[in-house]
């Protein structure tokens, strides 16, 4: 079988499974299964590459987590969350061009991302700054901002598309963000988990 089986592409592989459960309860309807499944792709990819440091890999191995790892968060954090916006009713055309939009904005991020990795790589230096919003961080601002909904009572789909539009945005303004490592990582999670227990109790609010 072609690609390379080690359990270095497991988390990445998980994300992946999430996403595509996430995108069948978009299908039906279930938005609140849909941003559990959104949170879990998250956790999964926050943690994949400190797992994948723990082995020493080929350089074809390492090449091959990085387009894995890509591709999975063009799925799980482009797709599925505009997909999300179908879920709550988004489906006039002025609501299809924000998730066109936002797909494209998370895949052009996504490939500048490749193309600075692959110099750093190559370099052998250690990144210490992302160049424009990271589209892992979808996994937890969103359902974050649909909590926050909650609170506001304006009508979810709407509050929703302006979430992915200034998302969006992030993704490809040239501003810099400081990497996290650990143990910034460890506090990330801990809010992340506070957020995925608080959709949980409160996601099925969200229409």
């Amino acid at each position: 079988m072609i690609g390379f089986y080690n359990y270095t592409v497991l988390l990445t592989y998980m994300s992946l499974a999430s996403t595509v459960v996430g995108i069948t309860f978009c299908v039906e309807g279930n938005v609140h299964g849909a941003l559990i499944c959104l949170m879990l792709s998250g956790f999964f990819d926050m943690f994949d590459g400190t797992v994948a440091r723990t082995r020493k890999r080929t350089e074809d191995e390492i090449a091959f987590g990085m387009h894995i790892d890509s591709l999975t968060d063009l799925a799980a954090f482009g797709v599925l969350p505009a997909t999300i916006l179908c879920a709550l009713g988004g489906r006039e055309f002025w609501f299809v061009i924000v998730m066109v939009f936002y797909a494209l904005a998370a895949l052009i991020r996504l490939a500048f991302f490749d193309v600075q990795e692959l110099r750093t790589v190559g370099s052998g230096e250690r990144r210490k700054y992302f160049t424009g919003l990271p589209v892992t961080n979808a996994a937890f601002i969103l359902p974050a901002l649909l909590l926050v909904d909650l609170l506001l009572g304006i009508e979810t789909r709407y509050y929703y598309m302006v979430s992915l539009i200034l998302v969006g945005i992030a993704f490809v303004t040239p501003f810099k963000l400081k990497k996290a490592y650990m143990p910034a990582l460890i506090y990330i999670g801990i809010i992340g988990l506070a957020v995925f227990v608080c959709v949980c109790i409160f996601g099925g609010m969200i229409k």
